[in-house]
């Protein structure tokens, strides 16, 4: 995980790296998905993921703002905005790959996630 969290991170590799994290404390410690990774619905995340497909590969350094309200919320975006998008992004990517493991899964390059599914807007 190392590589997952340093400020020259994509707002792409910061919602993977989010939504691991989330799905690993799902399926590893309580069973229970976070309230805040219900804050909006699938539908609404494509929408907001739509819109921010140009800011995707801006990282932390370039625009801290983005970063920052999406995960914390401003005028726009709810607080737990980006958590939400990133649990879906790693859900849509392990219904894909069902037969990854943890182990495989962590080791992936975040990148490889926007294969997922979910990013395939309508």
């Amino acid at each position: 995980m190392q590589d997952y969290y340093s400020y020259d991170m994509t707002l792409f590799e910061h919602l993977i790296a989010d939504g691991l994290a989330e799905h690993f404390q799902k399926k590893f410690l309580d069973g229970n998905r976070n309230s805040f990774t219900k804050v909006i619905s699938k539908k609404e995340a494509k929408k907001i993921l739509k819109e921010l497909e140009p800011c995707l590969d801006k990282t932390m350094d370039d625009a801290p703002e983005i970063h920052s309200n999406l995960f914390f919320g401003d005028k726009k975006y709810a607080s737990g905005t980006g958590y939400t998008i990133g649990y879906y992004l790693v859900e849509d990517y392990l219904n894909k790959n069902k037969n990854i493991g943890w182990n495989s899964l962590f080791k992936q390059k975040p990148m490889k996630f926007k294969q997922s599914l979910f990013l395939q807007f309508d």
